[in-house]
């Protein structure tokens, strides 16, 4: 999702005018309620950074913990004379495991079609929304561009910097997503008489749009985090203050998707 698709969207006359009128509308709006607003913004990041936080660190000691257990059960295997049993059970569990999910994002997508087809006007729109933020954050199905990879902006030196590739900018833009529909409730009735319909049609389901969005941006990233680490593997980290080896870099992008992806249905207004 580049600038010119925006602007072919959104003319750049109207974003300019929406930024008028907001000015405008904060300007008029008690400088206590500005304060109350910009207070609860600065708690909505600061939950949404410790509860990622505490994903991240379940996900990563639940990767430790079962490749530790997976390693000393494949040893005694071995010893016993049973590798080639263990590892055969094994891939029957993994594939009972994907059956499961895969009949679980059935079951998913059967629901989603239902709730289009009993109340199109509600939840299409709803469901569009998402799957845009879902390629704004992930850049596509193949996890070329996106949110992540505005690094690439700063030089190729610096690509999957820790700073974009990490739940730092899921809880950002979930913290910023969240303010501006927070605030466009506090200021709306400021706005000038003549304003955009857009605040209007904004106020009356910035709650449901702005959590669709959010929703499927952080979808989105914990996407393109989960396929660098997987498949499009083999680029480090650039920026972080230590040495260690590649697949420990996978593990770290893995750790912060699986964090990331969890998070998905824990977001609230």
């Amino acid at each position: 999702m580049n600038t010119i698709a925006i602007e072919d969207a959104m003319p750049h006359s109207r974003i300019k005018k929406l930024s008028e009128e907001l000015k405008i509308a904060i300007n008029n709006t008690d400088k206590s309620v500005i304060s109350k607003w910009a207070l609860s913004s600065a708690n909505v990041f600061i939950g949404s950074l410790k509860r990622r936080g505490i994903g991240l660190l379940k996900a990563i000691g639940t990767i430790a913990s079962g490749t530790i257990k997976e390693t000393v059960n494949a040893a005694s295997a071995a010893k016993n004379g049973q590798l080639k049993t263990h590892v055969a059970e094994r891939a029957t569990d993994l594939s009972t495991a994907i059956i499961v999910k895969k009949d679980q994002l059935i079951a998913s997508v059967k629901n989603t079609s239902q709730r289009i087809k009993n109340d199109p006007l509600s939840a299409g729109p709803e469901l569009l929304i998402a799957i845009i933020g879902f390629y704004f954050g992930s850049g596509g199905l193949d996890g070329d561009g996106g949110i992540p990879d505005l690094d690439l902006e700063l030089g190729i030196g610096t690509h999957r910097s820790i700073w974009f590739h990490s739940i730092l900018p899921g809880a950002t833009i979930e913290a910023g997503i969240f303010s501006l529909a927070t605030l466009v409730n506090a200021v709306h009735t400021n706005l000038p008489p003549q304003h955009d319909i857009l605040w209007d049609r904004f106020l009356a389901e910035n709650n449901r749009m702005s959590l669709a969005f959010a929703k499927g941006t952080c979808a989105g990233l914990a996407y393109h985090l989960m396929v660098d680490a997987t498949w499009d593997a083999g680029k480090a980290y650039s920026d972080l203050p230590f040495s260690m080896p590649m697949a420990a870099h996978q593990g770290v992008m893995a750790s912060n998707a699986i964090a990331e992806a969890i998070d998905v249905d824990k977001k609230r207004i």
